[in-house]
Formats: C-alpha cells, structure tokens, sequence
C-alpha cells in the first residue's frame, strides 16, 4: 500500500509512506517501510452503506 502526500495541491515526496499489507480476519496490519516505522493495526468497525 502507498499513501501519496498532498500540501495544497503539490506532491509532497517526503511524506510519502508504503508497507506491506497484512489481513487476518477483521483485522487488517500495515508494517510501514517507508515514511514511517513499525506497524499500525486497524479493526473492522462496519460496513459501508451502499446507498
């Protein structure tokens, strides 16, 4: 996964960040490689409405 960074419509490379994507169940892990160190982990909260 790669987030790109925008300040005021201009790229901001430096804050860029990518890592790798884990899933396990309703729990989804980023292990960050760049722009950032270690991992975050998210939980699912709900579905989305598809209205």
């Amino acid at each position: 996964m790669a987030l790109l960074c925008e300040q005021d419509g201009v790229r901001v490379e430096s804050k860029d960040r990518a890592g790798n994507l884990r899933q396990n169940g309703d729990t989804l892990t980023v292990t960050w490689k760049k722009g950032a160190t270690g991992t975050d982990t998210f939980e699912r909260f709900q579905d989305m409405d598809p209205a």
